[in-house]
């Protein structure tokens, strides 16, 4: 199907029984799981009039990919760079003496786990 595709260009099929659908969505879809697809390109399925479908090699990356990510170092979600103050109902929660032991335990476990995901950010970016 892959030489196919590569050959002719593009696969269209007019007017499809349920059953072809199926199987050549299964074929895709295999195709696509196991990198069959060429170097660079990927396969797009789309509907082509009333009952048809045409399947096409392209080069572009599918529009929710890691690849569209923004370029230029800059992250999705702006993270700070370095942690500073707590902020104020954190640094309460904190500082309450009320807390039993077991309390104090689970938060300093959150805390560390809080600041480690932050610093594991701050070294993706």
């Amino acid at each position: 199907m892959v030489q196919r595709l590569v050959g002719e260009g593009r696969v269209r099929l007019a007017d499809p029984d349920d059953d072809e659908v199926a199987e050549w969505r299964r074929v895709v879809d295999y195709a696509k799981r196991h990198g069959l697809e060429p170097p660079g390109r990927r396969i797009e399925k789309v509907r082509f009039g009333a009952r048809g479908w045409e399947m096409y090699l392209t080069e572009r990356p599918h529009p929710n990919s890691r690849s569209q990510r923004p370029k230029g170092g800059s992250s999705v979600v702006p993270a700070p760079t370095r942690l500073g103050a707590l902020q104020p109902a954190v640094a309460a929660l904190r500082d309450n003496e009320k807390q039993s032991s077991r309390d104090r335990e689970e938060k300093a476990r959150a805390e560390r786990e809080v600041r480690w995901r932050a610093a594991s950010i701050c070294r993706s970016t």
